[in-house]
This record gives C-alpha cells, sequence and structure tokens, in this order.
C-alpha cells in the first residue's frame, strides 16, 4: 500500500482546522447572538409600547435574571427609571448598560442626563463629552454639555455645545432651548447674534417675558444713547406686560431709571423686585442705593446689612456645590448636610432634598439626614419629576 503523501496530510489537517475552526467561529456568533432573556426582553417591548409599564418592568427584570450579560433590559429599564424620576436609579442601571454596550448610541448621553438631574456635574459632562467622540451628531449630548459649561460661566465652550444643539432638528423649534443658546450669546457679550436668536424667539408666538427681558437686558448695555435706552425701556415694560412678577425685569427697569437719576421712579420697581424674590443680593444692593438717592438713610443701611447676610449665604451655597461638583461620590456626609441646610436656608427645599437622597442613600443611619429630610419634606420638597422634554430639562438647569 503507498503511504499518504505528507503534503496531502498537511492539506486535510489545514482543512480540517480552517472547516473545524469556521465551524466553531460560526457557532460562537450564533451562541453570541442568542440569548435566553431575549424571549422576556421582547415581551417587555411589547408591553411598554401598550403603556403596560409594570408589567413590562416585570419582564425586562426577568431577562436580567435570566441572563445577567444580555445588555438591552439595562437600557429598558434605564429609560424606565428616568421617565419616573427616579435618577439614581437610572444612573445605575445605565452603567450596568454600558459596561456591556459601552459603544452603544445614545447611551452616554442617557447616563450624562441622568448625572446631570441627580446634580452630578463632573459626571454628568463627561460623559456628555464621552457621547459627543462617538457621535459628534447627538443634540442632546451638546445642550448637556452647554448647560454644564453655561453654569460654570464658560460661555466660550458652552456656545461649542449649544451652537450645535439650537441648530439641530431636534431642538430648532424649542423656544427654550434657543432662548438658552441666546442668553448665554449675551452673556458672553455677542449682542449681534444674541439679538437674532432671541428675536426669532418672539415670532414663534409664545407668550414668554424672558426673550424680551433678554433684549433689553442687551440694550441696556449697548453704548448709552437715547434710542438704545428707549429700546431698553420698552422691551423692559413688554416683558412686564406679559410677567407682572418678574423680578429681574423689575431690578433692571429700576437699575434703568436710576442711571436716568429717576431715583423715586425706580424705587417701586427694585422694591417689587425684591419683594417677589427671596434671597435676592442684587435686588437688596440697588434697594439700597435707591434708599440712599431718595433720602431714606435708615432703610438703606437696613437693606445694605440684608444684602450683606444674603451675599454670604449665597457665596456659601457656590463653595458647597463646588465642593459637591468636583467629586460627588467622595464629598463627606457632613458636607451633603451643610449644603442641604444652606439650601433650606434659601427656601430651595426641593434642591436641598435631591443631596439630602444621596447622603441617605450613602448613610442611612446618618440622624441630621434624617432629621433635614424630614424638614425639607414638611416645606414641600418631594423626588423630582421627570422632565416632559429635553427643552424643560434645559429650562430647569439653566444658568440663573
Amino acid at each position: 500500500m503507498r503511504p499518504f503523501p505528507r503534503n496531502a496530510l498537511v492539506c486535510l489537517v489545514l482543512a480540517g482546522l480552517v472547516v473545524g475552526g469556521g465551524a466553531f467561529l460560526f457557532g460562537s456568533r450564533f451562541v453570541a447572538g442568542f440569548s435566553p432573556a431575549r424571549g422576556d426582553y421582547e415581551r417587555g417591548t411589547q408591553l411598554a409600547a401598550l403603556k403596560m409599564t409594570a408589567d413590562a418592568r416585570s419582564a425586562y427584570l426577568a431577562a436580567v435574571r435570566r441572563d445577567p450579560r444580555f445588555a438591552p433590559p439595562y437600557r429598558a429599564l434605564a429609560q424606565m427609571a428616568a421617565a419616573n424620576g427616579a435618577y439614581n436609579d437610572a444612573r445605575q442601571l445605565w452603567t450596568d448598560y454600558l459596561q456591556r454596550a459601552p459603544e452603544a448610541a445614545h447611551a452616554w448621553c442617557g447616563l450624562a442626563y441622568a448625572e446631570l438631574m441627580t446634580g452630578r456635574e463632573v459626571p454628568a459632562l463627561r460623559a456628555a463629552e464621552r457621547e459627543i467622540r462617538g457621535n459628534r451628531a447627538c443634540a442632546r449630548a451638546h445642550l448637556i454639555a452647554g448647560v454644564l459649561y453655561a453654569r460654570k460661566s464658560d460661555a466660550k465652550r458652552a456656545l461649542e455645545h449649544l451652537g450645535p444643539a439650537a441648530a439641530s432638528p431636534q431642538y430648532a423649534n424649542y423656544p427654550r432651548v434657543q432662548l438658552l443658546y441666546g442668553r448665554v450669546l449675551a452673556l458672553s457679550g455677542d449682542y449681534d447674534r444674541a439679538e437674532k436668536v432671541l428675536q426669532s424667539v418672539t415670532r414663534q408666538k409664545v407668550a414668554n417675558a424672558q426673550p424680551f427681558f433678554w433684549l433689553g437686558w442687551i440694550a441696556a448695555r449697548r453704548r448709552a444713547a437715547p434710542a438704545t435706552t428707549e429700546a431698553a425701556r420698552k422691551y423692559f415694560a413688554h416683558a412686564l406686560n406679559l410677567q407682572p412678577d418678574y423680578p429681574e425685569a423689575h431690578l433692571e427697569m429700576g437699575r434703568l431709571l436710576l442711571r436716568e437719576r429717576r431715583a423715586h421712579d425706580a424705587l417701586p420697581h427694585i422694591e417689587r423686585a425684591a419683594a417677589a424674590r427671596n434671597h435676592y443680593p442684587a435686588a437688596l444692593y440697588a434697594l439700597a442705593q435707591a434708599y440712599a438717592a431718595v433720602g431714606r438713610t435708615e432703610d438703606a443701611e437696613q437693606t445694605r446689612r440684608a444684602f450683606r447676610r444674603e451675599s454670604d449665604l449665597a457665596a456659601r451655597e457656590k463653595a458647597l456645590l463646588r465642593q459637591y461638583a468636583a467629586d460627588p461620590d467622595q464629598v463627606p456626609i457632613a458636607t451633603l448636610g451643610d449644603l442641604a441646610q444652606t439650601l433650606l436656608a434659601r427656601d430651595k427645599p426641593e434642591a436641598a432634598l435631591l443631596f439630602l437622597r444621596d447622603a441617605l442613600r450613602r448613610a442611612p443611619q446618618d440622624l441630621r439626614v434624617q432629621s433635614l429630610i424630614v424638614k425639607a419634606q414638611s416645606r414641600g420638597a418631594a423626588l423630582p419629576v421627570a422632565a416632559a422634554t429635553d427643552e424643560a430639562a434645559a429650562a430647569a438647569v439653566a444658568v440663573p
């Protein structure tokens, strides 16, 4: 019998490896693409489409239990948690999802939104920028990044993100997003572009005083001339006609009249500004000036003392917020308590409760945290409700 040729044997072995390897690889792809949890997940998707939220959530949780490596139910649960205002849960679920699908479209953006709504600005910005690196067209990530840079008073970087967000089809007709963009342009000193954006908002036939206020704010800061002063006065008057209790518009109108040496006309506007908004240092400062200008010396001195007190409280809030934003997970519980106490002193129980919930999660037995939660709830605070739209979210977290 002739021996089997050596080279033929090698070829046969290689062929077997190729065929076997191919079958193995195919099988691996098949196994990777299939999950025993898919049925539960698809059932949850169908129930969610029928608005049967509780049943859909149960199905998604069953999918997670059946195959913890299967990513889609984590995303569905994260979206449901955010829709219900459970942003801490949403944060964890988005994190779980991204561990399994780190390149998924708009997932980092979902995490950024949840981080933002729990006051965690640093990780929110990090997640938004991670989304943008992989998907520069994500308007929501640009909006979140723009809002956060605006809150940092970094107008240049805020505008780098707010520009694409405002120009996107998703937000082109959202007045509050356009208003935010116009406001940051105004604060950056780009008055011409700001006016163009704000004028476009006024043409959307929305009964909103804010674009008129900001148009007046711009006119009041242009080179002093009778025409610009009159334009500012008209814009502020229009804003006050739409919203008579608008404290910022009353304050700016009062400042305008003070500059014209019309202190008696200015005083009612500034008094209304201070009365309409508690803990308003800028209004108290202008009010002290107005009292002094009309000869009410004792009232002026009393108002200066109130201004100093409120300024110190505002500075304390700002410093504590910066500490928290730098590293939310490492902020001492005592600092969270101090921040909540300061926010309560400034009549912000909802904001205080947001930070107290984080403190309670980390230190459930802390008696001071428990006491402050009771105090916040006694003043009407409740867990934050999900924003109906990103536009509303942008308005809620925009620069004050």
